[in-house]
């Protein structure tokens, strides 16, 4: 094809000379120019032609000439080209700028994460709670920017410097100044123990023994830092908005509501007192009748066996307790959160039967779904944080029964709703599944022992029994005393401490993810679900129990929908060693790696071990020892692991010990490496010996 008439169809398609350098080698090729000679003939022409083109001042070409399109003014053409030089700029690394690279007027820079302390003996991460205090008060977490050149003196400084950012935040910790000194901490690696920064405070210095994303804590060496709320000093206006007192009828900025309520419905319940203590006053009688009514001066019908009756008593104290024989059957204070538990039990009886759901392992998860509150039970991802609500109990392992109760008790319904959140004295870890797994198990353990391998009544025959002796007055005195403890307040008091709690734990246990209690007789089952009214003297701890289970609905559940009574029966299989070692999948490095066969290697061992443990040979360690230590179960739970139990392996830094996280599920096994090499079978289960007889959070 000859250019001329190339040039033709270029005017018919409407490209002139600037638009030639965009059209690509395809589209020229559709145009007619097939070969790349063609191609590399009709570009030279272009650029002669552009090269040998008038100016605008020789005036503008004939319209016959062949090259009448491509006849652009000086002006357009450098127009053209700084427009095609700012589009398509070529790429140079030199004019990137480096991370880390110098600011104009100031060096390299080193952004570093301190968190300040305030108490002069903290030894541990602070909890998510001591968090949120130090941060109100000004300490707690800061990203703070250092040069890389700064020596110690000037870290020392901007530590604490109370210059303030772009933002009219703080800069570092001027509370510091009133600290007596101060020194540098590190967490240790899967620990929440602090030790002492052993280096210069230079940046240069720290740089070698910490990451950027490591956090530096501070802590005070004399005195105590104030912890009191700082107040805002920023010019930023705070949006308020109010509420309207349910008492007094005013209104009130909603941040300081709560505490007005407080005090506003405490003054309207003395005014009400005051004013019962007038005869011209209605007197309170509460009775348990059959009637389902309530009288006011009318009548209200409600779904209820208790009848309150407003009447003139003129003679009577507005305090004085009038006893009643089943009154201590009743907590009073629950009645209001009892009726929303009814109604959501209620709820997941008519959904399970009109989607006909005959699992038990379905209707619990229907009932936890429905009754447990507040944050997630278990972590289901672990780049995720647990976030919501949660009830907080602190108990002792060493007298489990004893503080486990005392909890238990002092928590409401809305409480008992809530997720539970278990702390052991002493131990550092922190509760996302794994120590309420662990509270459940120990608890259940312990109530089986004292309270139902020897029945119900041994509780009241031992008491007894202990008068017995040779001499009369041992009898006397023996009788005197066991009257006086256990007999002049009545067994009652007794259940209600004991058994009421125990049911609680129970149904907590059930709907939480923990043990199910499979160490109830049939016959007892039949009486706690059974629809037949007991006789309060001969099964009294039988009602406590189910006043207990029924605090959440249990009860109820059971008697409506039969099935769910089996997860109380002991037909669990035990753990065998094929079952462990299907349940603790490990996760090996991947194929052709040199850490593959040193894993493969530890990983052997443990099997061995298993075996060990499940002949006998290890003492008193059991397959139940090392799915506790992984998991906070001795058994596969109920609605199954949100995470599947796992073992990871890592390089031996100073032994062989293994180490579990019971929240994720994941157990981390030491392995050797190129200069440390695994011990013989007798040492290393001696030390597998030390983790799984140890129940401890963060002791060895």
């Amino acid at each position: 094809m000859g250019l001329i008439a190339f040039f033709k169809i270029l005017k018919k398609e409407r490209i002139d000379e600037h638009m030639i350098e965009s059209v690509s080698d395809s589209e020229l090729s559709r145009l007619g120019l097939q070969t790349i000679g063609d191609r590399h003939r009709f570009r030279k022409r272009v650029r002669e032609n552009m090269s040998n083109t008038p100016s605008a001042e020789n005036g503008p070409p004939s319209v016959g000439s062949s090259a009448a399109v491509f006849t652009p003014t000086s002006a357009m053409r450098s127009n053209i080209s700084e427009i095609r030089n700012r589009l398509f700029q070529p790429y140079d690394m030199r004019s990137r700028k480096r991370k880390g690279q110098a600011h104009p007027g100031r060096g390299r820079t080193w952004t570093a994460n301190f968190v300040c302390l305030s108490n002069v003996d903290a030894c541990t991460v602070p909890s998510v709670q001591e968090k949120e205090i130090l941060k109100c008060a000004g300490l707690g977490l800061k990203k703070i920017v250092l040069l890389c050149d700064d020596n110690e003196e000037s870290v020392v400084q901007k530590i604490m410097s109370a210059e303030e950012t772009e933002d009219g935040d703080v800069q570092g910790f001027p509370k510091l100044k009133l600290a007596g000194g101060f020194e540098l901490l590190k967490a240790s690696q899967n620990c929440r123990t602090l030790s002492v920064l052993k280096c210069n405070w230079s940046v240069k210095e720290m740089k070698t023994v910490i990451s950027a994303q490591t956090r530096v804590y501070i802590r005070p060496i004399q005195n105590n830092l104030s912890i009191v709320p700082e107040k805002s000093e920023s010019g930023k206006k705070m949006v308020t908005r109010s509420e309207t007192c349910q008492y007094c009828k005013q209104d009130f900025d909603v941040r300081a509501l709560r505490a007005h309520v407080e005090s506003c419905s405490q003054s309207s319940e003395e005014t009400m007192y005051s004013n019962a203590e007038n005869p011209d006053n209605m007197g309170l009688i509460v009775t348990v009748n059959e009637p389902t009514e309530i009288t006011v001066p009318t009548e209200i019908t409600i779904p209820t066996e208790i009848t309150v009756t407003y009447t003139d008593f003129p003679d009577l104290d507005f305090m004085d307790v009038i006893p009643v024989e089943t009154i201590d059957d009743i907590h009073l204070q629950n009645i209001e959160n009892s009726v929303g538990i009814q109604d959501i039990i209620k709820n997941c009886i008519e959904y399970c039967r009109e989607k006909n759901i005959q699992d038990p392992v379905e209707i619990v998860k229907k009932m936890q779904l429905e009754i447990v509150t507040g944050r997630p039970l278990e972590i289901s991802n672990i780049s995720e944080e647990l976030t919501g609500q949660t009830t907080f109990i602190s108990v002792n392992r060493e007298n489990i029964i004893e503080t486990g109760f005392e909890e238990i008790e002092s928590l409401g319904v809305s409480e008992l709703r809530n997720t539970l959140e278990v702390s052991f004295y002493g131990e550092m870890a922190v509760d996302a599944g794994g120590p309420r797994k662990e509270f459940f198990r120990l608890m259940l353990q312990e109530i089986k022992k004292k309270y139902f391998d020897n029945g119900f009544r041994d509780l009241r025959a031992n008491m007894a029994v202990d008068a017995g002796g040779p001499r009369k007055e041992f009898f006397r005195l023996m009788l005197q005393e066991i009257k006086k403890k256990y007999f002049d307040n009545g067994f009652r008091d007794l259940r209600a401490n004991v058994y009421v709690s125990i049911g609680k734990l129970f149904a907590l246990s059930i709907l939480q993810n923990g043990k199910v209690p499979q160490f109830m007789d049939t016959e007892t089952l039949d009486k706690i679900f059974g629809d037949e009214p007991l006789n309060l003297e001969e099964n009294g701890c039988i009602c406590s129990l189910r006043e207990g289970l029924d605090t959440l609905g249990i009860v109820e559940a059971v008697r409506n929908l039969p099935t769910l009574r089996h997860i109380f029966s002991n037909n669990s299989p035990r753990l065998t060693v094929k079952k462990l070692i299907q349940l603790l999948k490990p996760e090996f490095s991947e194929r052709g790696s040199n850490r593959l066969s040193l894993e493969k290697n530890v990983y052997s061992s443990f099997m061995r071990y298993i075996r060990e443990v499940s002949a006998g040979r290890r003492g008193a360690l059991n397959l139940e020892s090392i799915l506790e230590f992984v998991t906070g179960n001795d058994q596969e739970p109920l609605l199954g692991f949100e995470i599947e139990p796992s073992i990871i392996f890592t390089e031996c830094i100073e032994s062989f010990l293994p180490m579990a996280n019971t929240c994720i599920c994941r157990m981390t096994l030491p392995r050797g490496t190129q200069f440390v090499t695994l011990p013989e079978d007798l040492s290393l289960f001696e030390i597998y010996d030390l983790s799984f007889s140890n129940n401890y959070y963060g002791l060895k």
